[in-house]
């Protein structure tokens, strides 16, 4: 549960990142430049594994990031101890995937909805000139 919480954290914070990027941004060169950056950022931890998997790190890494390529982790329901039957093992097997499922869905609609909510107060802002009249309170 914590790894999962840290990546979710990580691309929470990479979402809002390019987004503060993408409307600093003057010109297409610089978008460019700054979306080389955040990737670097963003794919850290997976450079670092390959580093550390082809033997720059020491010999001791390079194994252990060896043996974690050839990992499979298999998800399987826990299973009870009780004389029920299978059919309510399934039924409870089900229930957890759907409840998965919907977790799931609401973190997406979250981010979704604080995604489009941040487009529009910057949309509002540039429509209604609340933008430009900041920035001209600076000259004056």
């Amino acid at each position: 549960m914590f790894s999962n919480v840290i990546k979710f954290i990580e691309g929470a914070t990479i979402i809002y990142a390019s987004f503060v990027v993408i409307i600093q941004s003057r010109d297409v060169i610089d978008l460019l430049k700054d979306f080389a950056a955040l990737l670097v950022i963003s794919q850290a931890d997976n450079i670092m594994f390959n580093v550390a998997s082809g033997g720059y790190l020491g010999e001791h890494l390079s194994t252990r990031a060896n043996c974690l390529r050839k990992l499979c982790i298999q998800i399987r329901p826990p299973v009870e101890d009780s004389d029920d039957s299978s059919e309510d093992r399934n039924d409870s097997a089900k229930s957890d995937s759907c409840n998965a499922y919907t977790v799931r869905s609401l973190f997406f609609f979250g981010i979704c909805i604080v995604m489009i909510g941040g487009w529009i107060y910057i949309v509002y802002g540039q429509y209604s000139f609340a933008f430009a009249e900041s920035k001209l309170q600076l000259f004056i």
